[in-house]
Parts: C-alpha cells; structure tokens; sequence
C-alpha cells in the first residue's frame, strides 16, 4: 500500500515500480483533492483506467 502524502512525484515513483511486471496489477488511487487541482500528475495511470469522482453519474 502506497499513501499520497503531499508529493506526486514520490507516489509516481513507488508505483512505477509495481508497473515492471509482464502483467500490470489492479490499482487504486484514492486521491483527496479534486482532478483539477492535481494538474494531472497521475495521468500516466488513469488514462488506461476509469476516475471515480464524487456526484459524478455512472
């Protein structure tokens, strides 16, 4: 288990070693902030997955 703690960057990099396998594996971020204000960081994950936010409609 991975915890943003106020650094992208650091999050990032302990993930991307998870991504080295031949199979990459489930993940979920659990991000406090709304997708505008992370301007992004984490794009290089969630574009191969689905982003939950609140009041959104399924």
């Amino acid at each position: 288990m991975h915890t943003y703690t106020d650094s992208f960057i650091e999050l990032r990099s302990k993930v991307a070693e998870l991504m080295t396998g031949e199979k990459t594996p489930d993940l979920l971020f659990y991000i406090p902030l709304a997708e505008k204000d992370t301007h992004n960081a984490l794009v290089g994950f969630t574009k191969a997955g689905v982003i939950l936010q609140p009041e959104q409609h399924p």
